[in-house]
Order: C-alpha cells, then sequence, then structure tokens
C-alpha cells in the first residue's frame, strides 16, 4: 500500500491542502527576514504544490521535488511555472543554488533512518545559495504520541476516508492506515494506504544541522517571536542559516 497514490492525491489537493495557506503568511516572512534578497524558491516534498502556488505569486522562481508522481501530477496544474522533478529527497539534485529551502508539513519524518535525514539535510545545505535559509518542520515522539493515536472519519464531496493512527514509542514509529472511498458514477471506488513516519529527537537533529555547519536563526520583530527553534506540540520547526 503505497503512500500517495492515485485517489488519495486528488482528495489531499482538494480536502487537506488549503491547510497551507493558513500556514503561508508565517512561512513567507520568515522567508523574507532569513533570506530578504531571496528570489528563488525550492520545496522539498512539495506534495500538490500549494506551497509553490503561492511562492510562485509572491515572485519567486520555484522548483520542487516529490516521490509521488500522483502529487506531481497535481503540483504541474497548481504551479505550472515550476521546475519539478520526481526525487527522493535523500538523493535529490535541481539545477543552480536557491535562496529559499523547504521541507514542510513533517515530510522529513517519511524518512525513517537518521542516517537518511542526515543525506537530505546534506542535499539541502548542496544546493542552499550563499545568504539562503533553510526551513522544515518535524514531528517529535511528544507530537507523534499526542495526536497519531485516533481512529477519524472524514466525509468530504464524492469521497469518504477512514484514518487509523497508532503510535510505537519503543520503535518511535508512526503509522497511519487509510482505507478511502471515491465516488464514481453510481459506484464507489475503495483504495488502501499506509503512512509510515519515525519520531525525531531536537537534540537528534540539531546535531545534524550544526555539523553541517548550519546555525540557527534568532528573531524578536513586532508579533514574530522566534528563538532557535520553535517547539509545540505539534512538533519542531527549524530556520537555519549557514555560517
Amino acid at each position: 500500500m503505497s503512500a500517495y497514490g492515485r485517489d488519495f492525491a486528488a482528495i489531499y489537493d482538494r480536502a487537506w491542502s488549503p491547510w497551507t495557506d493558513r500556514v503561508w503568511p508565517a512561512t513567507l516572512r520568515l522567508a523574507r527576514l532569513s533570506a530578504p534578497r531571496g528570489r528563488r524558491w525550492l520545496d522539498l516534498c512539495c506534495g500538490t504544490g500549494g506551497l509553490l502556488k503561492l511562492a510562485a505569486r509572491a515572485g519567486y522562481e520555484t522548483a520542487g521535488i516529490d516521490l509521488s508522481a500522483h502529487q506531481l501530477a497535481f503540483a504541474r496544474r497548481n504551479a505550472p511555472r515550476a521546475l519539478l522533478r520526481r526525487q527522493d529527497a535523500r538523493r535529490f539534485a535541481v539545477p543552480g543554488r536557491w535562496d529559499v529551502i523547504t521541507c514542510m508539513y513533517d515530510s522529513l519524518n517519511y524518512i525513517v533512518t537518521e542516517r537518511g535525514v542526515g543525506q537530505a539535510l546534506a542535499r539541502a545545505k548542496r544546493h542552499l545559495a550563499p545568504g539562503g535559509v533553510l526551513l522544515f518542520d518535524v514531528n517529535t515522539i511528544e507530537s507523534h504520541e499526542a495526536f497519531w493515536h485516533h481512529t477519524d472519519i472524514e466525509r468530504n464531496p464524492g469521497s469518504v476516508l477512514v484514518v487509523e493512527g497508532t503510535y510505537d514509542r519503543r520503535a518511535r514509529l508512526g503509522r497511519i492506515g487509510i482505507t478511502g472511498f471515491v465516488k464514481r458514477g453510481p459506484l464507489w471506488r475503495r483504495f488502501d494506504e499506509e503512512h509510515l513516519q519515525r519520531s525525531y529527537r531536537y537534540g537528534v537533529i540539531e546535531g545534524m544541522l550544526r555539523r553541517l555547519g548550519f546555525r540557527f536563526v534568532t528573531y524578536e520583530r513586532g508579533r514574530l517571536s522566534f528563538r532557535r527553534m520553535t517547539r509545540s506540540p505539534r512538533g519542531l520547526l527549524f530556520v537555519c542559516t549557514l555560517k
């Protein structure tokens, strides 16, 4: 059961990607404060391209990578001017250097080994332009424990999802099983997916970044308060530049 197949990608684009609109103002502000001269934005694990669409509207040249061909099909519609590649975040390569590199919505947690996360961060460093910023978030043990033990039923026009989440603290692995039904004419088509994530502790990610030569940005401007990295029950948000 692969993640982000044809049917779930369509539901995600329609029903879940609007979350990007809500967090975009803070994301853009952090990007502009950290890389004020930035003009190029690369989104890792870009999904259906919601963030790339907004970055293009803000005047950035955009590019994105994702492993799901079905997600990328929607990204091509949502961000038609973006350079898009089907690539693994641990081994990606796109032309040039980028002023803003993002990897949002706990995408790095889908890489279930510390070595793999380190490879993705090293690739991001290789693609970061001088004066650029790397901005990403990760789920922690606390956020997985708080939000992944659940069963939800989500009804949308033409679709129904049953979402069942579990978390194994000892293995630090979260699993979400999705059983979906999509209406096609008078019939309903079923699909199944499994999403697997690993939790990462604050110190582990910080250590990786420091070894790669990153430093953590601090802001105290107006209503934006950001000290080194932001922790919340939902996880960790990192804003980093190279030393």
